[in-house]
């Protein structure tokens, strides 16, 4: 199966599971980052894989970088979850085009690669389209989101997570990678329960939760896993950058979805969809799509 579609397939998950994300830390959970520790956590399913693949333990080498990998992947989570409590969904999602940006950046001073005049003009757009999204009009003024500055530092973790991930998948399987990564994840959010605060402001919340809110979280994490699966097993057959620039369909699904919810359904995912910031981000998703296609011309 070609990298592209993986990517593709990846992306369509993780943005059901962003457009959960968004309804339960806006709806259901007041504390983001305990319902990021949950989510965590919950991807411990992800060693149901053990039997069904040839698992290894890497060495000493390997495990470190994997664990780097994981404490990327999992710091980066914190912002995004903050992130998302505080701003519209689509407009998170037209942000990850920073991924690639991040990426490139990383394989410029890591590695010396250059851009072409195609893709000096993709970043252009792309940069343009971030700065679209940034922007949101209230009551005759124009704001800069204050969740964008939380959006850079989390992509810039992830970009940092999906290099990690590449180059290890040279040397190790990507199911091997991805089990030990969750495994670390499983094993973060524990050590977070070992701090009192945490603890309590665990049980507060879970008194919130019943039975099919509960439901609702483990089938969102579910998504996230499965996203993260296809996410290891593209980056282990293309480069970084480019896998994350499938970024720009997630962005269209997110969009598209968020509109058939408010239209059709009474879930509230409080997304701002009056003229002006709707015109603001159909353009700001246009632009990174044009971006996006140069890349590959």
């Amino acid at each position: 199966m070609s990298w592209i579609l993986i990517a593709i397939l990846s992306h369509v998950s993780w943005a059901f599971g962003n457009i959960g994300d968004k309804f339960i830390v806006s709806n259901k959970v007041k504390n983001p980052y305990i319902y990021n520790i949950w989510i965590f956590m919950i991807g411990i399913v992800g060693v149901i894989l053990i039997p069904f693949v040839d698992f290894h333990m890497p060495t000493s080498r390997q495990l470190l970088w994997v664990l780097l990998a994981a404490i990327m992947e999992y710091a980066s989570a914190f912002p995004y979850i903050k992130a998302m409590q505080l701003e519209d969904v689509t407009k998170i999602n037209i942000w990850y085009v920073l991924i690639p940006l991040f990426c490139f950046l990383l394989a410029y001073l890591g590695r010396g690669e250059t851009l072409s005049g195609n893709q000096f003009i993709a970043f252009g757009l792309l940069i343009l389209g971030t700065i679209l999204a940034s922007i949101k009009f209230s009551k005759n003024l124009i704001k800069f989101s204050k969740a964008f500055w939380l959006m850079v530092l989390s992509c810039l973790g992830w970009a940092l997570y999906a290099t990690i991930v590449r180059y290890l998948s040279l040397e190790m399987a990507f199911l091997n990678i991805f089990i030990f990564t969750h495994i670390f994840g499983f094993i973060f959010g524990v050590i977070f329960l070992f701090f009192r605060k945490i603890r309590d402001a665990s049980r507060i919340e879970m008194k919130n939760i019943n039975l099919k809110t509960g439901a609702l979280i483990f089938c969102i994490a579910q998504m996230g896993i499965m996203g993260t699966l296809l996410n290891t097993w593209a980056l282990s057959l293309g480069k970084v950058a480019l896998v994350y620039s499938m970024e720009g369909f997630q962005t269209i699904f997110v969009f598209i979805l968020t509109i058939l919810f408010a239209i059709f359904t009474k879930i509230n995912l409080h997304e701002e969809l009056d003229i002006k910031n709707l015109l603001l981000k159909i353009s700001a998703i246009i632009i990174n799509f044009c971006g996006i296609v140069m890349l590959y011309v």
